[in-house]
């Protein structure tokens, strides 16, 4: 056990430069937009000049491990497109460089029918998963093909998404398609019972793990005997050469959820309601069949080394807080890491202003109606509908979702009130990690953003938090890394002013990345939890080495030592250097 003075002789020389440090995200900028786009390894339409001007939209981020980055982008071809661009103006970004394009034929081997373009235009938001090296498994609607020219080209002039081509939606890897609308596949039930031949009606959700299996959560039918179309959770292994599938659970009648026994009426639909980790482990939302009104829904976690399910949750029975059962719990968020831990959005019985509750490893770590302490003062927690959009954990069990919160009271911004919560300017909302903010509309700073027209701008405020997995913002399978995408404006440092938050005067939209490792960190050098890193800190670790406190053994050896200040010292520095 050291003196408080040893440990000051490692801290002292920080002391002086850590007056106020609020703790940043220290943004990494990856992508903005407006922004002109290089081709790379894609053939263009005859009319194409190889790079695309304007650009409205940049979604669906993911990243890898090692931070290699996918996003959808909008944009056209020309200053003058002739209007066959403004049905091929969705593409697929990889580090930058145009990947796939709306409209473009990709690989459809030995498929029912020929898949040349996709219907962005139509519905360009279906569920990505990434794998931790970078391999991308996304769900896109099509179209058969478009009319083609004498050379074989498509026709420039064919707009109709009519007439006798017909709607496909599809899975692909990459740039490979696995497997489509209307194909029919074999499923074998690896629990006994014989193989099923189905054929795919729908394609609803995907996820990909680091072997590149993929998991799929499909509507499927009984094309012989015309019986009603049911859905299943099955396993693609190897996709890319055998794809051999796997059924791991369906709602035929004689299914049921390995290991407890209960049918499932149906499945969690949003692409959020389904999680894989690296293990094979998957966690999603059920209906129990033939369950009572109040005991139909659940949260069960796959166990792929046992083979069967374990309930986490059922609507009912008892959650956390005494006196209130878990209510509702289907079509909600669901996330799972690679360590095993799980995290789901839940509704409780009783009190609705507070009924919705984020829930890690069984515990709850944020409620409807908590306090926040916001850039600009305490405010109350409000949820919204937006519980339900999307769910995240980080390697070190954080979790991050959207959420609104109450404005600020009359006497701190002029023409307010207590009760407002306007979310026309979008100014009340932002990314929470466990219960406080992590990005705040209109507060959060991002740093040196340079937009292709040579505007750069040494800092530039989140104008607008996108609230769905679609466009929002994701993290890396081995939850290191976060991706975000929003608007970005000006900051005018007045925290009454909505103006920087209005879409109409934003300047365009920044992808970036954020280190979690060294976020955490700092949050954890943070004694006090004033999300600032001063002086204070660093001798309140001082007094908790010298206490001996368990919980300044940060390389948890078992003991609190110098190695431990060392550490404490170094992630100190890293949190306060500009």
């Amino acid at each position: 056990m050291f003196k408080t003075t040893l440990c000051a002789v490692s801290v002292v020389a920080l002391a002086g430069t850590a007056a106020a440090n609020p703790i940043e995200l220290r943004a990494e900028v990856l992508w903005t937009s407006p922004q002109e786009l290089a081709f790379t390894g894609l053939d263009l339409f005859p009319e194409g000049t190889g790079y695309t001007r304007g650009g409205v939209y940049a979604g669906q981020p993911r990243i890898s491990n090692d931070g290699d980055w996918y996003i959808l982008y909008q944009g056209f071809t020309s200053p003058n497109p002739p209007a066959i661009e403004f049905v091929r103006n969705y593409f697929v970004l990889r580090n930058g460089d145009a990947f796939i394009r709306e409209g473009l034929p990709i690989s459809s081997s030995e498929l029912a029918a020929p898949v040349a373009d996709f219907a962005f235009s139509q519905q360009p938001f279906f569920d990505v998963s990434i794998s931790g090296n970078g391999s991308v498994a996304q769900i896109f609607d099509g179209r058969d093909q478009y009319g083609t020219l004498a050379d074989g080209t498509p026709n420039p002039g064919d707009l109709d998404f009519g007439g006798d081509r017909f709607a496909l939606r599809f899975l692909a890897v990459d740039r490979e398609v696995i497997i489509q609308q209307g194909e029919t596949i074999s499923l074998f039930d690896g629990f006994g019972q014989p193989d099923v031949v189905r054929e795919i009606e729908e394609i609803a959700a995907v996820e990909i793990g680091a072997n590149g299996d993929l998991l799929v959560r499909s509507t499927i039918g009984e094309t012989a005997t015309f019986e009603p179309s049911e859905r299943a959770i099955f396993r693609i292994n190897d996709p890319t050469v055998t794809a051999t599938q796997e059924l791991i659970v369906s709602t035929f009648d004689d299914d049921s959820l390995a290991g407890l026994g209960l049918g499932a009426n149906t499945f969690g639909s949003g692409e959020a309601a389904m999680a894989l980790n690296d293990s094979g482990d998957f966690i999603t939302t059920v209906d129990i069949r033939g369950a009572g009104a109040l005991e139909d829904d659940a949260v069960v976690l796959w166990d792929d080394s046992e083979e069967e399910f374990v309930l986490l949750a059922r609507a009912g029975q008892p959650s956390p807080i005494a006196g209130r059962n878990w209510n509702i719990l289907i079509n909600t968020p669901v996330a799972l890491t690679n360590d095993g831990d799980y995290a789901f959005t839940a509704t409780l019985t009783g009190n609705s202003s507070t009924g919705d509750v984020v829930v890690v490893n069984g515990q709850i770590v944020s409620s409807e109606g908590d306090t926040l302490n916001t850039a600009t003062g305490p405010r109350n927690n409000n949820f919204s509908d937006s519980i339900n959009d999307q769910l995240l954990l980080d390697s070190d069990t954080n979790v991050y979702f959207y959420s609104q919160w109450n404005a600020m009271v009359a006497d701190t911004c002029p023409g307010s009130t207590p009760d407002e919560f306007d979310t026309s300017f979008a100014i009340w909302e932002g990314i929470l990690r466990n219960d406080q903010p992590f990005i705040e509309a209109g507060r959060t700073i991002i740093r040196d953003v340079a937009f292709s027209d040579g505007q750069f701008f040494p800092e530039l405020v989140v104008a607008d938090v996108p609230n769905n997995p679609f466009s929002g913002f994701s993290i890396s399978p081995d939850g290191s890394t976060f991706i975000g995408q929003a608007l970005a404006a000006v900051p005018t440092g007045d925290p009454c002013d909505a103006a920087p938050n209005n879409d109409a005067t934003a300047l365009g939209q920044v992808v970036f990345s954020v280190d979690l490792d060294r976020y955490n960190g700092c949050v954890g050098a943070d004694r006090n939890a004033d999300f600032e890193f001063t002086a204070f800190d660093l001798t309140a670790f001082a007094s908790s080495v010298d206490a001996g406190d368990v919980e300044s053994d940060l390389d948890q050896d078992g003991s609190v030592d110098f190695v431990d200040v060392l550490n404490y010292a170094a992630t100190a520095e890293d949190c306060i250097t500009p």
